[in-house]
């Protein structure tokens, strides 16, 4: 009934399945240039299980083989995996995972009603046939990206567990920008009004801006402060690259909201455009120069009034800093990993 054909290049996907893209706020994480991108760079292999129902394109499984552990801290599909089964040290052979650069998974792309006991049968044994792995890990970033949710195994040991809360904004339950920040409790609005008042006095300037007016490589590093001072290493040129590649592939939806005090850039937020959804990609802070709360205005205030007058339906805020989020009115979802 089912089959599938695996293609190591993304290029060689049979442009139909692109077509299976589901319209969710975490579609930009299917797209081709999204993938073209961000497989490339997450491990070791990019792979492509194109599945077939009877020659009828019925999913698309972005994969990335892990042979090491990721060098890029928010994908740890060994870490995912050794929870999952409850063990106290780290698996050590290769593993595979559907996952996106700067998302939370979402990856798979499917049509209509699909037996997935088959079908990740047939990707497990391809995987473990050819490529020596035992174990796919799966993360999705919402309930309504997840093609499991109704489905009843049987047979396949499928493991379900927590993974990363993400901060989601719905535009859509707000009449406008005055009526979200009228719904923020009053310590909250009194501190969007301080920072407002704090960058005017000290003549910091906020606009939005384009790449082509950015030094990628001053970007890359701002953000890898932002990830040190959570905890991370994460290597600048990964981050500058993430940038220039973004910005090649979605030329006209892709910008910066930036703060400027003189010529000194002290923070920043990289935004997608896409299907309605301002997706909130990349953060970068000057701890030595930003002394302006600079960097609350550029990832909250001027995002969030951009969404409204652009008429937008969601910002997708990502994982990390969650009780700042909750405090602005953001919530907090929780994603699931399946380890099969």
């Amino acid at each position: 009934m089912y089959s599938i054909q695996v293609k190591t290049e993304i290029n060689l996907v049979k442009p139909s399945f692109w077509e299976l893209n589901q319209p969710t706020y975490s579609s930009l994480y299917r797209t081709l240039d999204y993938l073209r991108d961000s497989q490339v760079r997450l491990g070791d292999i990019p792979l492509f299980y194109e599945v077939y129902e009877n020659d009828r394109p019925a999913a698309l499984f972005p994969i990335v083989l892990f042979t090491r552990q990721s060098d890029y801290p928010p994908v740890d599909p060994h870490l995912i995996i050794s929870k999952a089964l409850g063990r106290t040290s780290l698996i050590e052979e290769p593993v595979a995972m559907c996952v996106t650069f700067f998302g939370l998974g979402c990856p798979v792309s499917i049509n209509g009603s699909i037996d997935w006991e088959e079908v990740l049968q047939l990707v497990k044994s391809n995987l473990y046939e050819n490529y020596k792995v035992n174990y796919l890990a799966i993360c999705y970033q919402s309930p309504v990206d997840d093609p499991f949710l109704n489905y009843s195994f049987t047979d396949t040991h499928l493991i379900k567990i927590p993974h990363k809360e993400f901060g989601l904004l719905d535009l859509r339950k707000y009449t406008s920008y005055e009526d979200y920040f009228s719904r923020l409790s009053p310590k909250m609005r009194q501190s969007y009004r301080a920072e407002q008042r704090l960058g005017m006095k000290n003549n910091v300037v906020i606009q939005r801006e384009t790449v082509s007016s950015q030094n990628t490589e001053s970007l890359g590093h701002l953000a890898a402060e932002v990830y040190r001072k959570y905890g991370n290493e994460v290597d600048p040129v990964r981050l500058k690259t993430f940038a220039e590649n973004t910005t090649a592939s979605y030329p006209e939806n892709t910008g910066f909201f930036t703060a400027y005090k003189n010529s000194s850039l002290l923070s920043y937020s990289m935004y997608i455009l896409n299907n309605n959804v301002l997706h909130m990609k990349m953060f970068g802070r000057s701890y030595e120069l930003d002394h302006y709360q600079s960097y609350f205005m550029v990832v909250y205030q001027a995002p969030i009034q951009f969404a409204f007058q652009k008429g937008l339906d969601f910002i997708d805020y990502g994982g990390g800093s969650g009780n700042t989020k909750k405090r602005r009115g953001i919530d907090l979802l929780m994603s699931y990993a399946y380890v099969v």
